[in-house]
């Protein structure tokens, strides 16, 4: 975006431009009509020929900075490609076309009315009256510009709100409330924030500890695991960790340690999906294929065969930067239908890259999820939902 004080002093003059130039205009119609009511009275072309090289030197003025003004209320040159892609854009076209038209006509009018204006100027005054009524159509779209948002501020995205997953609960006696808060709530490492508070007062609670004691839910086939927060400040305690290692839903304990006893606050969280590249693939009489793309250019399939309900397998293959199978270490998949509890899936190997879970599943909306590391120690995740159709 251009420097400030160019951006003022370019509207500064784009102002007087106009006044000198529409402003003009008015005032020879006017000239143009009194001296036409008096025949003894003749028409004024010395000032007409005044008056045309001063709007003419106007208009360039008005053109040069009215070009400063709409590139940077465009956003710069890409802007002005994108013209038409907001309202802002295109009623400035409409302005531009407008002020266009009105130098065409003031082209006539200099060149070829002015020279036959001595005898009666008859088409002087007709293009001098479509110039006026031109006139009033620019000020009209320069009136409604000024009520748009600039497209620069159109196009740019909303300030995204902070990514977070959080919850509230209180203790079976209502003693005590937690409120716990996740950043970013994408599987994997996470910060977290839990209020501890009195449930009554609002007031800080005077813990000495608070714990967190993770479990995905409906499953026992991960096992648990505990993270200890530290007093920030007031009711406020922190931590860092990667205890939400999985996709879906968990069951999340908090347990607040007071000088007069121990407390239990029970939390449910669901994991957000992280940020990823996908493209799917649909065939006819094939399942969709998800296609991930990750850091390094690492590529991972995943398909649900046969995609409808009933006994089915969910296989992911990893693939490297150069096309070839990835070798992986381990997967972990999961399948969680909607409203409902997290799965994780027995899986077997069928390649270096290539893992496979039978399941059976219900028609309806499901969610899957994949965890993965490589054989150098490099690991990833991504989620995916679709829609089981009934067999």
């Amino acid at each position: 975006m251009s420097q400030p004080w160019l951006q003022i002093g370019a509207q500064w003059f784009h102002f007087m431009a106009v006044g000198a130039w529409i402003g003009g205009l008015v005032l020879v119609a006017i000239l143009l009509r009194s001296r036409s009511r008096r025949e003894d009275q003749a028409v004024p072309v010395a000032q007409i020929k005044r008056f045309s090289t001063i709007a003419f030197w106007a208009v360039l003025l008005l053109a040069f900075t009215g070009s400063i003004r709409a590139v940077n209320e465009l956003g710069g040159i890409s802007g002005v490609r994108r013209l038409l892609d907001s309202s802002y854009g295109t009623t400035l076209a409409i302005k531009v076309g407008l002020a266009v038209t009105l130098i065409v006509l003031g082209g006539i009018n200099r060149y070829r009315a002015l020279p036959g204006l001595a005898d009666g100027g008859r088409l002087f005054r007709r293009v001098i009256g479509a110039e006026l009524v031109a006139s009033l159509a620019l000020l009209g779209f320069t009136a409604t510009l000024t009520s748009l948002p600039p497209a620069v501020d159109a196009n740019r995205p909303a300030q995204a709100a902070p990514a977070l997953i959080s919850a509230n609960g209180s203790d079976f006696a209502t003693t005590t409330k937690v409120g716990l808060s996740v950043t970013p709530g994408t599987p994997g490492p996470n910060a977290f924030l839990a209020v501890v508070t009195n449930y009554d007062t609002g007031a800080p609670t005077d813990a000495t500890t608070v714990e967190l004691h993770f479990q995905p839910k409906g499953s026992t086939q991960v096992g648990g695991s505990t993270l200890t927060l530290h007093r920030a400040s007031g009711a406020r305690w922190t931590a860092t960790g990667t205890n939400l290692s999985l996709a879906g839903s968990w069951s999340v304990i908090a347990t607040v340690v007071r000088p007069g006893g121990t407390v239990q606050v029970p939390l449910t969280l669901a994991t957000r999906a992280p940020p990823q590249r996908v493209s799917v693939s649909h065939g006819a009489g094939q399942p969709d294929i998800y296609t991930f793309t990750l850091a390094g250019g690492v590529q991972v399939q995943s398909y649900i065969d046969p995609g409808t309900a009933g006994p089915s397998q969910f296989h992911v293959t990893a693939f490297g930067s150069d096309g070839t199978e990835l070798p992986l270490a381990s997967a972990t998949l999961s399948a969680t239908p909607a409203g409902g509890n997290l799965r994780i899936l027995v899986t077997t190997r069928l390649s270096t890259g290539h893992f496979v879970a039978n399941t059976t599943l219900a028609a309806g909306g499901w969610r899957f999820g994949i965890q993965a590391t490589t054989t150098d120690g490099r690991t990833f995740q991504a989620t995916f939902t679709q829609t089981i159709g009934a067999p």
